[in-house]
């Protein structure tokens, strides 16, 4: 049965050796609290608490997307959609013509 681990954001887990290291990750979680995961990635010092080996270089984390950017992305791609929803609606209403108009008499 293993202990606790760090979830390192490169999709890996590092299992925590002992009571120390798992104080240790409790103490950083309080501390930095959402920032954990950007300072598993680019902080030397954190990465070298817990052996999470060398740094990545900035090309690889360029390629990676941050939450910004994703959201900037999701708001266009969702902008874009509502467009083409309101022109299919109009394409269609054209279609329609009158075959749906009951009159009454």
């Amino acid at each position: 049965m293993s202990g606790p681990q760090v979830a390192n954001p490169q999709k890996s887990h590092h299992a925590l050796d002992g009571c120390y290291a798992k104080l240790l990750y409790d103490a950083l979680c309080q501390l930095l609290r959402s920032d954990l995961n950007r300072h598993l990635t680019t902080n030397e010092v954190v990465r070298e608490l817990f052996d999470l080996g060398p740094v990545l270089n900035e090309e690889e984390q360029s390629q990676k997307m941050s939450k910004a950017q994703k959201l900037e992305r999701r708001t266009q791609l969702g902008e874009q959609q509502k467009q083409r929803n309101i022109s299919r609606n109009k394409g269609r209403n054209k279609k329609m013509g009158g075959k749906h108009d009951f009159e009454d008499d």
